[in-house]
């Protein structure tokens, strides 16, 4: 399964990132869950002093499976799930979560999800999306990459999104 989520990278320039996901039932008593192409630790030396930060990717791949089976009855524990995020891109935030949720149902479904659509929210373990920063920069990059539907936490979209785009729509989780 595959998903389209928009970050914002070092800078301030929002990108988009594919998510893949692969979940396949496991041969043993208990799955797994791993993460490749995300970069999960990144050091920054500045003015003789390191700087340190710590990927979210974990977490909120965490988080969708607690939504799964608390929301859905779904039990991926009894799934091997692998996400990957071609490019390795760092993801400090958790803002990736409603993405790697859509992925994970794609994966389990079989069903890809409806072209053009882009996303970003942080998801929590009941289910909840919660705003994210950066919305400007994920918009651009996801109007840019030709996403003709952004899904973004409602609670972000107030006042931070006045123009509108030909043959574009605004859908707030």
């Amino acid at each position: 399964g595959t998903a389209i989520g928009i970050g914002v990278v070092g800078g301030g320039n929002g990108m988009i990132m594919e998510i893949e996901c692969a979940a396949e039932r496991a041969r043993g008593a208990l799955g797994r869950l791993d993460i490749g192409g995300a970069v999960e630790r990144e050091e920054i030396e500045m003015r003789g002093k390191r700087l340190e930060r710590r990927s979210t990717a974990m977490a909120s791949a965490q988080n969708v499976l607690s939504v799964f089976k608390n929301r859905f009855e779904l039990d991926c524990g009894a799934y091997d799930i692998h996400y990957n995020v071609p490019g390795g891109f760092p993801m400090d935030g958790p803002s990736a979560g409603i993405a790697f949720a859509v992925a994970l149902m794609s994966a389990i479904s079989g069903k890809a999800p409806v072209a053009g659509i882009a996303m970003t929210g942080e998801i929590t373990v009941n289910g909840q999306v919660r705003p994210v920063g950066g919305v400007r920069e994920k918009l651009a990059a996801a109007i840019e990459a030709g996403a003709h539907t952004v899904i973004v936490p409602r609670p972000t979209t107030r006042g931070s999104l006045r123009r509108r785009r030909r043959g574009w729509s605004q859908q707030p989780t």
